[in-house]
């Protein structure tokens, strides 16, 4: 297939050395590779961003990229700019959602044991000390959930 025939998708991901970043860019790894066959990883690039002050800040990030094939002319209506634009922005949430629930996976999930639920009930006081009543608060869909979690855990199990 002609080099005009494949598409790149490429990744950019900070180049910090937090954990939740190296899982991310381990996912992304795994992900490409078994959709795409395979992906190349550029490490430590330099970088730089505009702050929200307007200065330009330098960053180091790195880049992981998969090419693929794809017919443009069969695939045309799927790869529109609407198509495409609706692509792009359930891949950004999708990927802060991933640096979100890497870095909370190990705090919330359904609880499975005693000591799971206690780790439950433990970050809902803690939710609902910072939350309180509020209903508009940012956390507050997080702390029903968290609440329905240990309801039923505690209706199957106390």
């Amino acid at each position: 297939m002609p080099l005009s025939a494949k598409a790149r998708a490429e990744v950019y991901l900070p180049d910090l050395q937090k954990p939740v970043y190296h899982k991310l860019l381990q996912i992304f790894t795994e992900e490409f590779t078994s959709a795409f066959g395979g992906c190349t990883i550029v490490r430590g690039l330099d970088g730089n961003y505009l702050s929200k002050f307007g200065q330009i800040i330098a960053d180091r990030i790195n880049l992981i990229y998969t090419d693929t094939s794809v017919d443009f002319q069969e695939n045309f209506s799927a790869i529109s700019q609407k198509q495409l634009e609706r692509i792009i922005m359930q891949g950004l949430d999708l990927q802060k959602t991933l640096v979100a629930w890497t870095s909370l996976g190990n705090t919330i999930g359904v609880p499975h044991n005693e000591a799971d639920y206690d780790k439950m009930v433990s970050f809902l006081d803690g939710l609902i000390d910072e939350v309180g009543e509020d209903e508009t608060h940012p956390l507050a869909s997080l702390m029903e959930v968290i609440g329905v979690l240990i309801e039923d855990y505690e209706n199957k199990n106390v």
